[in-house]
């Protein structure tokens, strides 16, 4: 197994809670976009985080997987997967360049903090 496929493995034990809350509209909108963009932070802080604990990954790696952990963990059924593939990669980045731009590029120090 490799580090992507055990990261994807991880990720999803760890956001299970999160995936039915999230289908079940419990303290989820993904109708809104800040708890859209609280899911994206969601995984893209996990995925920095196991890569890290694991023997990292590239940024490419990690857009992947979480592109890969958004598209299993939020659904929207008005979109082809290719083209929320994409639009997801997209967000993924904005969150990315926020939380280095807002946070510095250690941002994952302040993992507790953010998830908070």
């Amino acid at each position: 197994m490799t580090v992507f496929d055990e990261i994807l493995e991880k990720l999803k034990v760890i956001l299970t809670d999160a995936k039915q809350d999230i289908a079940d509209n419990n303290g989820w909108d993904m109708g809104d976009v800040g708890d859209i963009f609280k899911a994206i932070t969601l995984v893209v802080v996990q995925v920095e985080d196991l890569s890290a604990e694991l023997g990292g990954m590239t940024s490419e790696e990690k857009k992947r997987a979480a592109v890969e952990t958004l598209n299993w963990l939020i659904n929207i059924p008005v979109l082809p997967e290719w083209l929320e593939g994409n639009i997801l990669s997209v967000l993924i980045e904005v969150v990315v360049l926020g939380l280095n731009k807002f946070l510095g590029d250690n941002w994952i120090l302040l993992k507790d903090k953010i998830l908070g």
